[in-house]
């Protein structure tokens, strides 16, 4: 996929027909059962494979796009999402019927000033400006324009005045109907959550519960950026594992409880049936961004593991979910937040794995002890995630947060034990407008999470930034990464030698004088 996405033109559609022979010459190797061969024709075959896959997803897609800026065009068409901005203004998503009279298929993102009472699924005309999705800022620096292309949208602008309602120009489709209907469904749930949480802590308890994160303001973005908290603010496999496990486990008691039920029907799996539809719908709930689907793929294999007695948390049901995801969407391997999330998944996973191998004495109980393997293991957490992930975040960001250890220490003990299971009964309460109390537990752990942020944030010396450094380097210690966490026995070790090769190519060899 990588290769892909290098190649300097767009490879023709046929190429990736040469998937077909690759998978022959596999199987005719499996079949000769000779490991070593075997092996090199696997590499082969997925190797055609992903090149297949990104020359077959770009050739579905065909996003169409503007060629040239538009200064000023009438515009009609259907709003797909609204997302409310700091100090009133909304950025939405819109498919288009017309422009400037002349029919067209283009989606266009545009942001309105004041934009009123707009919904999703509304029928409306604007004069707006708009102009191409925009490319990277500098060389080798991320792709914008790529990103929204993937995203089926073609055009960015910005309204020119107040749009105006018009009536329905055609019939929607159940998948069009079903969009509108859960978008309505989370701008009312966002809307409840800021009523019942006022102030700073309501847009983000929003992007928790619901994903929609737009209307935090800039200063408390910094602060959790500065102090290595913006994980939390994007739902991910933090905020899925919260929520599906604790649906599991609470329906795990409820039906114990039942006299004579766990005696009689596997509860555990059960359980582990309901968490997966509950996630699902706490999926649906948040606006399915892409860490979310991701989140959602690894706990689904998780809970589909349980329920056909499999480990589930392993290594192999790490690499099948970033398969799936790498199949469906190959775009997603040049997405920050999928190197990012998998690199922290696999060396998390990798150090379980060990841990779990290596002799333990029994220890005495009590809740000092209690209490200190929890700090223990947020740190012993934090750590290995952040090391994991500050290469990526070096090399996108060009920024790294120094403090994170000390801030995910004080910080996730919160969210793990207040926020996120107030939010998750204030979800399961809302229909029956009872959540306004549990919102008030999420409010109080809120604010003691974003007072951590902003205090590691205002120490010396809690963020600084790094220069830019070549892709090479950042390949050389995935790679390094890899081999020491997928291996098990002492040859992974020679995995660190390619994470200091890479730490040593990274500096660019030249840099330009100006951007």
């Amino acid at each position: 996929i990588a290769t892909y996405f290098s190649a300097p033109v767009e490879p023709p559609l046929w190429a990736a027909a040469a998937v077909a022979p690759a998978l022959a010459l596999w199987i005719w190797c499996l079949r000769r059962e000779t490991a070593a061969t075997a092996f090199f024709a696997a590499a082969l075959f997925w190797a055609i494979g992903g090149f297949a896959a990104g020359t077959f997803r770009t050739a579905v897609l065909s996003t169409p796009v503007i060629l040239a800026e538009i200064k000023s065009a009438r515009i009609q068409g259907r709003i797909e999402q609204v997302l409310p901005l700091t100090g009133g203004d909304a950025r939405i998503v819109m498919q288009l019927t017309r422009l400037d009279g002349a029919p067209s298929d283009l989606r266009a993102r545009i942001r309105l000033r004041n934009p009123g009472p707009l919904r999703p699924g509304a029928w409306v005309t604007v004069k707006a400006g708009l102009r191409p999705p925009p490319g990277p800022t500098m060389p080798g620096g991320f792709d914008f324009g790529r990103a929204l292309w993937f995203q089926g949208i073609g055009a960015s602008g910005f309204a020119l005045g107040a749009p105006r309602a018009i009536p329905p120009v055609r019939p929607l489709t159940w998948s069009e109907i079903f969009a509108d209907e859960l978008s309505a469904l989370r701008r009312a749930m966002s809307e409840r959550i800021r009523a019942a949480i006022p102030g700073a802590n309501g847009p983000v308890a929003t992007a928790f519960l619901t994903g929609e994160r737009s209307a935090i303001d800039d200063d408390t973005i910094v602060a959790y950026r500065d102090s290595s908290l913006a994980h939390v603010l994007s739902i991910s496999g933090l905020h899925m594992v919260m929520a599906g496990f604790g649906f599991f486990a609470g329906l795990r008691v409820a039906l114990v409880l039942i006299p004579g039920f766990a005696l009689r029907h596997p509860v555990k799996k059960y359980a582990a049936g309901g968490a997966l539809i509950a996630s699902l719908a706490y999926l649906l709930i948040s606006g399915a961004a892409t860490p979310t689907v991701r989140a959602f793929v690894m706990i689904a294999l998780v809970f589909g593991a349980m329920m056909l007695d499999r480990p589930g948390l392993a290594l192999r049901n790490v690499a099948l979910a970033a398969l799936a995801i790498l199949i469906v969407s190959p775009e997603s391997l040049m997405d920050v937040s999928f190197q990012m999330s998998f690199a922290a998944v696999v060396a998390l996973v990798a150090v379980f794995e060990w841990w779990s191998t290596l002799p333990r004495q029994a220890s005495e109980g009590g809740w000092m002890n209690s209490l200190w393997a929890c700090f223990a293991g947020t740190a012993g957490t934090s750590l290995i995630a952040g090391a994991a992930t500050a290469p990526f975040a070096a090399y996108h960001f060009h920024r790294v947060a120094d403090y994170g250890v000390v801030a995910n220490m004080l910080a996730l003990p919160a969210v793990s034990f207040v926020v996120m299971p107030a939010g998750v009964v204030a979800l399961l309460l809302m229909p029956f407008g009872l959540e306004y109390y549990p919102l008030q537990a999420m409010d109080w752990g809120l604010s003691w999470v974003t007072a951590t942020a902003f205090e590691v944030a205002s120490w010396p010396g809690a963020a600084h930034a790094t220069a830019s450094y070549s892709g090479a380097g950042l390949g050389l210690m995935t790679l390094g990464g890899l081999w020491t966490c997928l291996w098990t026995g002492a040859w992974r070790w020679a995995g660190l030698g390619a994470i200091a090769a890479g730490l040593a190519a990274a500096p660019l060899t030249s840099r330009p004088d100006i951007y």
